[in-house]
């Protein structure tokens, strides 16, 4: 935020910066891609170090990574919707269903758990109890993932 203090009227304003992203869609939604298909665990050393210093010259217009992370849940709707569109296999006869759970903390912890607090609940899976959400999914015979939700 920027303060201005004009001089004349002794009046102080605040000017906030609302700035459109540099970065396009499609580029997020390519970083995002390139970074499940990387080696890396965490994006940030992934954007920090592969995007921002090797890939520059694929993106020239890189932003911030704090600025990155504000604004890559404006793309995952897309991404979504891209991938259950177009990078999904096709059904060739068998279809296996299956689910797993996806943790958000443990168990002990889940009463002060305050991000996923509204949408995570308690689950059995094969490896016991769980708190967190429950993926299911759809596949081929292939191996190749239909659906999921």
């Amino acid at each position: 935020m920027e303060l201005l203090l004009s001089a004349t009227s002794f009046t102080l304003t605040v000017l906030s910066k609302n700035r459109k992203s540099v970065l396009t869609d499609h580029e997020m939604r390519e970083i995002l891609v390139l970074f499940h298909f990387s080696h890396c665990k965490d994006l940030r050393f992934f954007y920090l170090h592969g995007i921002s210093i090797h890939l520059r010259h694929d993106f020239p217009y890189v932003i911030s990574y704090n600025r990155f992370v504000e604004v890559q849940s404006h793309v995952f709707l897309k991404f979504m919707f891209c991938l259950k569109m177009y990078a999904l296999g096709h059904c060739m006869g068998i279809t296996c269903v299956d689910s797993m759970m996806i943790p958000v903390c443990h168990n002990i912890r889940k009463s002060v758990h305050k991000v996923f607090k509204r949408f995570s609940i308690d689950g059995n899976g094969t490896m016991g109890w769980c708190h967190g959400f429950k993926l299911h999914f759809t596949c081929n015979d292939d191996g190749k993932m239909r659906s999921f939700c």
